[in-house]
C-alpha cells in the first residue's frame, strides 16, 4: 500500500474521530465530493465543494454527541483506498448506534477528491476493481 495515501486516509479519519473540522475539511480538494447516496439512513445524498462538505459535517455532528470510526482494514487500488470500518456513534440522548461500512477514498495530488460510502466491503472492493 502506498504509505502516503494510507497516511492521508489515517489522518483524515483521525480528524473525524477527534472532531477536528478544520483538519477534516482541509484533507479534501476544493472540488471534492462526498457520495453518501448509498446510505441506509441519515445524510443520504451527494455533497460537493467546501460549503456542502462543511454542511455534511455540521449536520452529522448536530445529531451525534460522539462518533468513533474503528478501522479494520485499509486496501489500496491505484489512487483509491478502501477503509473497512465500524462506526460507533452516540446520539444526543445517549443512545448508541453501531454500523459497519466501507469507505472508498479517491486521492489526487495528496488530497481526497472523492469519498464514497458502501454498505458492504465486497461492493467497495468491486468499485475499485478488486475482489475479496
Amino acid at each position: 500500500m502506498s504509505q502516503k495515501n494510507a497516511e492521508i486516509v489515517r489522518r483524515h479519519l483521525e480528524a473525524w474521530n477527534q472532531r477536528d473540522k478544520a483538519a477534516y475539511v482541509a484533507s479534501f480538494r476544493p472540488d471534492a465530493e462526498i457520495d453518501w447516496s448509498r446510505a441506509r439512513a441519515l445524510y443520504k445524498g451527494v455533497y460537493r465543494g467546501p460549503e456542502q462538505l462543511e454542511a455534511f459535517w455540521d449536520e452529522f455532528w448536530s445529531t451525534f454527541e460522539d462518533s468513533q470510526l474503528e478501522i479494520h482494514d485499509l486496501t489500496e487500488a491505484g489512487g483509491d483506498v478502501v477503509a473497512w470500518n465500524t462506526a460507533h456513534m452516540w446520539g444526543r440522548d445517549g443512545i448508541e448506534v453501531t454500523a459497519r461500512s466501507a469507505l472508498v477514498f479517491t486521492l489526487e495530488n495528496g488530497r481526497i477528491a472523492r469519498l464514497r460510502l458502501f454498505q458492504e466491503r465486497a461492493e467497495a472492493l468491486e468499485a475499485v476493481g478488486l475482489r475479496e
